[in-house]
């Protein structure tokens, strides 16, 4: 009860809420264009959301300049790099269409953080970039297989 009450503090602040606002519409968009996004993906792509608005409220509260260096170490970012290309995957699985187009977005956010960090002076190494998104595109192109054998087996 403690963590939703939590879950619902969050969305008081007025940051977490625009973000989490821009990504459901955005994902509504996507879902409603593209007849190969999925549901899941759309649900995925809605709550992601809340990461952006998270750290945009924790710097405003800081009372900090814009963050330039790393924000997470290494294995953390390897870690995180891991999941989100598991949790994408399973939310992708639903079909081959799915699939792909999880796997083209995927493909685009690692390729637009890529050139970022490469045109900032400080922050993480492309070479980290480079190493993040091989483990997010080979948990992504994994879990997505095993999730459509599961759709499959359960649809059968």
């Amino acid at each position: 009860m403690d963590a939703l009450e939590a879950l619902l503090n969050l969305l008081l602040y007025w940051r977490v809420l625009v973000c989490l606002a821009a990504t459901t519409l955005i994902a509504l968009a996507l879902n409603l264009a593209l007849p190969w996004f999925s549901d899941p993906q759309t649900l995925v792509f809605a709550v992601a959301g809340l990461a952006p608005g998270l750290l945009w409220h924790a710097q405003y509260e800081a009372g900090t300049e814009p963050y330039t260096g790393p924000y997470l170490s290494r294995p953390a970012a390897a870690l995180t790099a891991c999941l989100a290309g598991m949790l994408w995957g399973a939310a992708s699985g639903t079909s081959l269409a799915a699939a792909l187009t999880g796997g083209l977005l995927l493909a685009l956010v690692l390729l637009l953080w890529y050139l970022r960090q490469a045109l900032l002076v400080h922050g993480v190494t492309p070479r980290s970039v480079i190493a993040c998104g091989s483990i997010a595109l080979a948990t992504y192109l994994i879990t997505s297989y095993l999730s459509h054998a599961v759709f499959k087996a359960y649809l059968a």
